[in-house]
């Protein structure tokens, strides 16, 4: 089973992507902002990762949409399935790797940001 990031997404959108995870069987999680200090790999239940302290800085400024556990025909059903739908872009959006597991979501947004404007 999949599951789907959500961070500062509004929540008519979250609930729509909610929807849609769950009639795929996959599951979704609105990431508050105090948990953004935290590796991706934790607040998406990988098992053995370490904490950090809470994240105070500021919101994100536009949406961030983060997929764990899904294999490559998963993610296409739930992008096709998500446009069907009519919920609005999510420009900012990756897939959890060995790669960027320990980053912070705030790393991951920083990099995708680069590459959006």
């Amino acid at each position: 089973m999949g599951k789907v990031l959500l961070f500062h997404v509004n929540i008519i959108k979250a609930n729509s992507i909610i929807k849609v995870c769950k009639e795929l069987s996959h599951s979704a999680a609105i990431i508050p902002k105090t948990d953004y200090a935290k590796p991706l790999g934790l607040l998406a239940g990988m098992p053995g990762m370490k904490d950090n302290s809470a994240f105070s800085g500021n919101e994100f400024e536009n949406e961030m949409m983060v997929f764990s556990g899904m294999s490559s025909d998963e993610l296409d059903l739930f992008l096709d399935r998500y446009k069907k739908a009519g919920i609005g872009e999510i420009k900012r959006k990756a897939v959890l790797t060995a790669s960027n597991m320990l980053w912070t979501p705030v790393r991951l947004y920083g990099e995708l940001d680069e590459h959006v404007k």
